[in-house]
């Protein structure tokens, strides 16, 4: 199953014994594997032999009947890199790094970015939407929330607001209303699953301006 970029949370419940391998793509990067807009993926859970067809099916059966996490990487590798040389959007790798700026510095403002691009603030936004599919201050939003639950996942001594005025929220209400619009439901929701079960928060980021 393919997750993408979505508006509300998504509950996974198994229905037997589960194992599973999971793939995590850096913000944006979708794009440059599959052939489908990002903007047409949003809040979606796809079947992944919607983007990639046979591909995909032979590649599960190929996971399926690996003999260790190190057989199941080299698949996957090889996958992905097949998919990569396919669909790779290399003449927008200017704006992969305008993104990389923004998701390390979500506090940075759009006009700095768009001086950094070299376009006008309007074309610079028009450019980023058409790109991943959201505007750069809902993903500047979104990579905040995501570091600031980083944190709390791999430091469980660090408060919810040390961790929110770490990463650039003004207070404690500022934290709980953005993740309420991100997520629809309380930081402590989410601090209580991520304590309770697996989530995939390492290894830690880089630091975050």
């Amino acid at each position: 199953m393919l997750l993408c970029i979505r508006t509300h949370a998504v509950a996974i419940e198994e229905n037997g014994a589960l194992g599973f391998v999971a793939v995590r793509f850096r913000g944006g990067s979708l794009r440059h594997f599959c052939a489908q807009p990002l903007a047409h993926l949003h809040d979606q859970e796809l079947p992944v032999q919607a983007l990639w067809g046979g591909d995909a099916e032979r590649l599960s059966d190929q996971l399926r009947m690996a003999d260790g996490p190190a057989t199941r990487a080299a698949a996957l590798d090889q996958f992905f890199l097949a998919r990569l040389g396919e669909y790779e959007r290399r003449s927008e790798r200017g704006l992969d790094a305008q993104l990389d700026k923004l998701y390390y510095a979500p506090g940075m403002s759009i006009d700095t970015l768009a001086e950094h691009s070299g376009w006008t603030r309007r074309h610079f936004q028009r450019k980023f939407t058409d790109a991943f599919g959201l505007g750069p201050k809902q993903f500047a939003r979104i990579a905040r929330l995501s570091h600031t639950m980083r944190l709390l996942a791999l430091e469980p001594n660090v408060t919810a607001l040390d961790a929110a005025l770490r990463i650039g929220y003004f207070d404690q209400a500022h934290f709980i209303h953005e993740t309420r619009a991100l997520t629809g439901v309380t930081p402590q929701t989410i601090i209580t699953g991520m304590r309770e079960k697996s989530h995939f928060y390492n290894p830690p980021s880089r630091p975050i301006a």
